[in-house]
């Protein structure tokens, strides 16, 4: 059954949960500085699945950590783009939802209500976000 599968909990689920639970719960400089080098060592390894890992931690700290990472974001999507070309689907799939759950900030910067625009502030509203953010996902998951 479908939904049977959906709802088992392997070590890489599991994994992302915890994640998210504690940069959501300690501050980002007790995350970061520990998280980022093994993130960084990890994204140029040769083997798909320590890539994929990598990928699945920045997505997993988003929410919790956002503001810690604000000065990364531009090179994060940056070095995220081009993965979206890479061999594996399960590399392209998680650099989609790594990069979906970034998209309001990369839209809207953390700590702030607006971008400013040529005709004053642009407020992105959050169903424009999420259009962005499925329409990214959408790309790469039809290409393949």
């Amino acid at each position: 059954d479908d939904d049977d599968e959906v709802r088992v909990w392997n070590l890489r689920k599991c994994s992302a949960a915890a994640l998210d639970m504690l940069s959501n719960n300690l501050d980002d400089t007790e995350i970061l500085p520990l998280l980022l080098p093994i993130v960084e060592q990890r994204l140029s390894d040769p083997d798909w699945k320590v890539r994929e890992s990598a990928i699945l931690a920045l997505g997993a700290v988003s929410e919790g950590c956002h503001m810690g990472l604000a000065p990364y974001l531009t090179g994060m999507v940056k070095m995220l783009l081009p993965v979206l070309q890479d061999p594996r689907p399960m590399v392209r799939i998680i650099t989609c939802w790594s990069l979906g759950r970034y998209i309001q900030w990369v839209l809207i910067p953390p700590g702030t209500d607006a971008q400013q625009g040529p005709h004053g502030p642009v407020i992105v509203p959050e169903n424009e976000v999420s259009r962005l953010a499925s329409t990214v996902s959408h790309c790469v998951l039809s290409d393949e």
